[in-house]
């Protein structure tokens, strides 16, 4: 019931684009199993899965399992800062101000940062 994060590259989507869609479970052959780096991740894990162009993947309709599909924290929460900032969580509400995209680098990778305001609470 965990989850896992997978990479494909850029240039390999293609491939996938229609066997991998929201809320479909997939069966996924002939792919590897790396260590996951970054200081930003979607889940604890400490691995993700690359795909290759000869991975394949199929549906898989006989699925059981409940899979958590969105992480989300109480406000109170996210105003006191007190969750691990090392995973990534989602947030709903209405937006009401947002700055210019900045370009930030972190460990030599450019990276675009927006700043999101709601009510008097900055996020970026």
């Amino acid at each position: 019931g965990d989850r896992i994060p997978a990479t494909i590259e850029k240039e390999h989507v293609k491939p996938f684009a229609n066997e991998i869609t929201e809320g479909r479970v997939v069966f996924i052959n002939t792919f590897k199993v790396a260590e996951l780096q970054g200081d930003y991740r979607t889940t604890r894990s400490h691995y993700k899965i690359l795909f290759y162009l000869t991975t394949s993947v199929e549906k898989f309709s006989d699925f059981l399992v409940n899979v958590k599909e969105l992480s989300f924290k109480r406000l109170t929460i996210v105003l006191s800062h007190d969750y691990d900032r090392r995973y990534l969580f989602d947030v709903i509400g209405q937006i009401v101000d947002v700055s210019n995209i900045q370009e930030t680098k972190n460990q030599g990778i450019s990276r675009s940062m927006l700043k999101i305001r709601h009510g008097n609470t900055e996020f970026v």
